[in-house]
């Protein structure tokens, strides 16, 4: 019998001010405050022992924009943030609230 956990394990918080692009266009500034979490997954076999699967990464967290209703109307595009310090990635925003979005990377962040 198998049975199936994840390690969750934050491998770098950033935080600062950035741009978000749709390709070229600059759509708004933000503010963020996001986390790039490796999930491993553990599958414990009977006898005890215990086999590493493939980690993932993802990179999620809260961006707060000059004006929620510009980047509100991009919810689920394709847009690139720039972070402070110059490095990108592609993202999508898959909730909004009043102040902030819940944005989940779609690419891995270039270093």
């Amino acid at each position: 019998m198998m049975h199936m956990s994840t390690q969750l394990t934050v491998i770098e918080s950033l935080s600062g001010r950035g741009r978000i692009y749709d390709a070229d266009q600059l759509v708004d500034e933000v503010s963020y405050s996001l986390k790039e979490i490796e999930e491993t997954p553990n599958i414990a076999r009977s006898g005890g022992q215990d086999a590493r699967d493939v980690e993932y990464r993802t990179l999620c967290g809260l961006v707060t924009p000059l004006r929620i209703e510009v980047l509100s109307a991009y919810a689920g595009v394709r847009l690139t943030l720039e972070l402070q310090d110059g490095r990108r990635f592609d993202f999508a925003v898959t909730r909004v609230s009043e102040k902030n979005c819940l944005i989940k990377a779609l690419t891995r962040l270039a270093r």
